[in-house]
């Protein structure tokens, strides 16, 4: 699975606010750029969501509004879209796409749909955000069959 293609956006409407937009990487990639270009602050961006995706994050202390849209390829062609919103320590949108069909889509009322394979249906998410536990990992609390 390789990262194609990532939009960022951090603190949007405040004077803080940080934005990259269509950053389409290749198999090499070169971040070339002036001091305090913000060459760092991308490889931090993809750092912090590879975290994020692994399991590895904490979200504690980071009160920082931040969106990620992510696009990737896997090796057979098939593309996968990822969205996810976090503010607050909070994910409060999340959006998975792979090829045509949703596998995951939380609205930031909290409810949505995850794809079940085993049941081979949706499930209906019930819980208003996800939340990081005691090790700062994303889970979910509740959820109920749509």
């Amino acid at each position: 699975m390789k990262l194609d293609k990532m939009e960022y956006s951090q603190n949007e409407g405040l004077p803080n606010s940080w934005r990259l937009e269509g950053c389409q990487l290749g198999d090499i990639n070169l971040i070339v750029g002036k001091n305090a270009s913000g060459k760092t602050k991308i490889l931090r961006v993809i750092d912090t969501v590879a975290d994020l995706l692994s399991g590895d994050a904490d979200l504690k202390g980071n009160r920082a509004s931040r969106q990620w849209t992510l696009n990737f390829i896997a090796s057979d062609g098939r593309t996968e879209n990822y969205f996810l919103k976090v503010q607050n320590e909070r994910v409060v949108r999340e959006k998975l796409d792979i090829g045509s069909k949703t596998y995951l889509n939380r609205q930031e009322s909290g409810e949505g749909i995850i794809w079940a394979a085993q049941l081979n249906q949706y499930i209906g998410l019930a819980e208003k955000s996800l939340k990081p536990d005691s090790k700062g990992k994303l889970t979910t609390r509740e959820s109920r069959k749509n």
